[in-house]
């Protein structure tokens, strides 16, 4: 059995447009393997798999005529209602959370200690996994004088807990 002991997975979540490319990209710069909750909601739905199947039996019209999803019929339904978002979350998130520890797993098994969780809706997914989740972390990310975004001024990213600072001038 894999032991997780000494691995340390931050979690990185945040608003579209927050920065979290831009953080994510100095996480790996300073070692830290770096798993895409985004990356992931995409492959689970790949043609023919269980999670695809099992949206398109609460789901109607979502197969494009190869048999791939169709995203903007998907979220078309999906954004409907609460109801209808809530099912398609309760349908994804098992397979998403699923293939997160696993690639975990993997990681630490290749003898990866340092692990950054790019996850956008790690608190929304009410997933146990990410309520019982041990991280701290500050970010100090400004805009730039001349206000475009992406470009850390004095950039300084952050994780108290774990004493990993990066300070980007």
């Amino acid at each position: 059995m894999n032991s997780l002991n000494g691995v340390m997975v931050v979690g990185l979540t945040g608003q579209t447009g927050a920065g979290k490319s831009t953080v994510s990209r100095l996480f790996a710069e300073s070692g830290f393997c770096v798993i895409d909750a985004d990356q992931i909601a995409r492959a689970v739905v790949h043609k023919g798999s269980r999670c695809l199947l099992e949206l398109t039996e609460c789901f109607s019209d979502i197969l494009l005529p190869n048999g791939e999803l169709n995203r903007k019929v998907l979220a078309k339904q999906a954004f409907q209602n609460k109801k209808n978002l809530e099912l398609m979350n309760s349908i994804m998130y098992p397979y998403i959370m699923g293939e997160i520890l696993r690639q975990i797993h993997h990681h630490s098994r290749m003898g990866q200690k340092l692990i950054l969780l790019d996850a956008p809706t790690l608190f929304d997914c009410k997933s146990r996994t990410a309520e019982s989740t041990d991280f701290a972390a500050g970010f100090d990310y400004r805009r730039s004088s001349t206000g475009s975004h992406g470009c850390p001024v004095t950039g300084a990213v952050l994780c108290r807990t774990f004493g990993f600072y990066h300070q980007k001038q």
